[in-house]
């Protein structure tokens, strides 16, 4: 569990489901992490690459391990994630390291 959250990334996801309180699609939690790493808030189409690719990475880097383990679920066939319910998280806003 601890290798969790010695990772910016899982930290980060968590800390966007906890805040959203409910499922989220995959695309807007990979959306703010690229928000919260590049510090940009609009997604042009241009981006649409970049996010696609950081969503794949953020899938099988770190969402379906996370899933693995328990503190966190996905649904491919509507790419949602969330904190079940049996799963209590305590993490601060994403900062860079």
């Amino acid at each position: 569990m601890n290798d969790v959250f010695s990772n910016w990334c899982r930290r980060a996801i968590l800390y966007y489901l906890k805040d959203h309180d409910g499922p989220a699609s995959l695309t807007a939690v990979t959306r703010q992490i690229i928000t919260w790493h590049r510090e940009f808030a609009e997604h042009s189409e241009r981006e649409a690459a970049a996010v696609e690719r950081t969503r794949s990475w953020l899938l099988y880097a770190h969402v379906l391990k996370m899933e693995d383990i328990g503190v966190l679920e996905y649904r491919p066939g509507t790419d949602t994630v969330w904190i079940p319910e049996d799963v209590t998280v305590s993490v601060t806003p994403p900062v860079e390291s």
